[in-house]
């Protein structure tokens, strides 16, 4: 009897059970959000500097491209052996006249290699006196670190490459730096 019982009722249980985890697990739960994304014009752009689309190295311009909305520049350097400086090819400003930013710079040199030759390559940031206000190494690339841009102020942007030997340096290569900057200094990109 008890068989029998068991026969007719297991199944029915069974059926039950994956009917109701079925059922559940097939609940899906949705919340509304609503966000508002307002653009503003921004407050750090790019400038060109006082070298931009002048003459460099063998009649090669220091070509400096700044688009229509000033967020992205496109430059070209000549470079040689030895020490080679590019100074105020373009400027990073801050043209918001109450509020201080900060910016930052990253590079990767293991996705973009400089030439193994190239023993120094910095970009440097320069005061409206002439001082440097920070120095980037673009050979250990990564993250730079926060630099405090103040208010209604622009940063000269120079370039010092420095080689050894006579080994051969390629035509040309990309260096793609990524420009960040924030109201404040906490958050790392």
């Amino acid at each position: 009897m008890y068989k029998r019982l068991i026969k007719t009722v297991a199944p029915a249980i069974v059926l039950v059970v994956l009917v109701s985890v079925l059922a559940y697990a097939g609940v899906l739960v949705r919340y509304p959000m609503t966000g508002r994304a307002v653009w503003v014009k921004p407050d750090v752009i790019f400038q060109a500097g006082t070298n931009a689309n002048q003459p460099g190295l063998r009649g090669i311009t220091l070509t400096t491209s700044i688009t229509d909305n000033s967020t992205n520049v496109t430059f070209t350097l000549t470079l040689t052996y030895q020490h080679v400086e590019v100074r105020d090819l373009f400027r990073i400003a801050n043209v918001n006249n109450t509020t201080t930013y900060y910016i930052g710079f990253y590079y990767d040199p293991v996705a973009n290699p400089l030439p193994s030759n190239v023993t120094r390559a910095d970009l440097v940031l320069v005061d409206a006196t002439g001082a440097p206000v920070a120095v980037y190494d673009l050979l250990t690339g990564g993250w730079s670190g926060w630099i405090q841009l103040p208010a209604n102020t622009a940063y000269e942007v120079w370039f010092i490459f420095e080689t050894q030997g006579d080994t051969k340096l390629p035509a040309e290569v990309t260096i793609p730096i990524q420009l960040w900057w924030s109201p404040s200094n906490t958050e790392t990109p």
